[in-house]
Parts: C-alpha cells; structure tokens; sequence
C-alpha cells in the first residue's frame, strides 16, 4: 500500500472528477479446478478526466465457495504471495476461515467467511494529498466488498519494498518513492493512522489492518472535513 500522502485539501467538486476504471477481466473456469478459482484478482486505474491518476489492485477471497467445493482455506491464500502472507492473521495455524486473533480483533463482528483484501494503491506524486487514496479504497469497499466479513490490506509502505525490477520500470519511476520518508517505523506508523481514518484497525505485531464489513464507513464529508 502506499504511504501517506502530503499535506494537500482536497474539496468535493475535485472528488466530482475522480472516477475508477477496472482492467479486463481475464477468464475463468465453470468448474473448480485449482485453490486460485476462489480468489479473484482485481486491478483498475484511478483516473480524472483524461488524467491517470494512480492504480488499484485487490483480491476477493471467497472462502464460502471454497468449503463448499471442499478446497482448503490455506491452499486459496497460497495462490499468491499477496494473499498468501495474510494467512496467519486470518486463518491461523488450523483451516478455520477467521482466526481466533482476527475474531478478537474485530470484537467478534465477522458475520461472513469471504475477505476483500485491498492489495495495492498507487497515486502518482501530482494527485498526493488531501486523502484520495482513502476515498478510493471506500469505494472500493462499497462496490466489491458484498458477501465479505473482513476487510484487510497491508500498511506497508511501499519506499521500503526491494524490488530493483519494478524500480526500474516506467510506472514505478513516474511515481518517485524516494520522495516519501526513510524512517521506516514513522512512515509505518503515519500510515496506520491514514488508514485508521476509514475505521482499520492494526494486528499488533504484524503490517496487516483489519475492519469488519459491517463497520460504518465515515461519510464522504467527515473524510473532508478530516483533511481540511
């Protein structure tokens, strides 16, 4: 996920320009044939007007369809190492669709067994500011999150991945990580506090931020108001 972004207001007629555009989907099998059948990769780009503005990617887990094709819970998450490290929060070391740890988290407000993982959020270094990446993810939350108990993403920010490969491509250039904060646990921090703001709520120990499906989500006024 990406870091917090710099101090910039954003008002409600530049939200009115923001609209969110999903990639092709690729696609997929009438019959279960593999763990990955149960998790659906999403991406899409965040655009204004004719402006790209970042890009978003996210997995629904559907674990209910899993146990009904009698497909293991660890065996979907380790499709993709994306998904794959949340296991431990989620599952826990049984096959159990929401770990006792997540349960207490979440003060036992799981009513669904499918998770919304919110995988990446990017915005190019024009558009930093004044919460736009929270309003995507709140839209995303409200469109794709049917059916999902838990909502979870990674409060990692994304100066500290080391991959020389995506450093040196086009996109990951345009989006000028070096200019974020060096110090990794303050940056870590800002960061679950700008995601906090939607109602996640950190796992201690762990980069993993959790919120129930059934949480209210602040208005698109109080995240206004939050970063006037």
């Amino acid at each position: 996920m990406q870091s917090r972004p710099h101090n910039m207001k954003l008002t409600s007629t530049q939200l009115d320009d923001y609209e969110l555009a999903l990639d092709r989907i690729p696609a997929f099998p009438v019959v279960y044939r593999d763990p990955s059948d149960f998790l659906y990769e999403t991406t899409g780009r965040i655009l204004r007007g004719r402006s790209l503005v970042g890009r978003f990617k996210f997995y629904y887990v559907d674990f209910a369809a899993a146990l009904n094709a009698q497909c293991s819970a660890h065996d979907v998450l380790d499709s993709y190492a994306q998904t794959e490290e949340f296991a431990d929060s989620v599952i826990g070391d049984g096959d159990q669709y929401c770990s006792r740890r997540l349960n207490q988290l979440l003060q036992g407000d799981v009513h669904e067994m499918n998770v919304l993982i919110i995988d990446r959020l990017e915005i190019q270094p024009a558009f930093r500011g004044g919460g736009v990446g929270l309003f995507v993810i709140r839209k995303l939350i409200e469109r794709f999150s049917s059916g999902a108990g838990v909502i979870a993403l990674k409060a990692f920010p994304l100066q500290f991945e080391v991959d020389r490969a995506k450093k040196a491509d086009p996109w990951s250039q345009r989006m000028a990580l070096a200019s974020f904060p060096l110090q990794k646990r303050s940056a870590s921090a800002a960061l679950r506090r700008y995601y906090g703001r939607l109602g996640f709520i950190a796992m201690p120990r762990t980069d993993f931020m959790f919120m129930s499906s059934t949480a209210r989500l602040p208005s698109v006024e109080e995240l206004l108001n939050q970063s006037a």
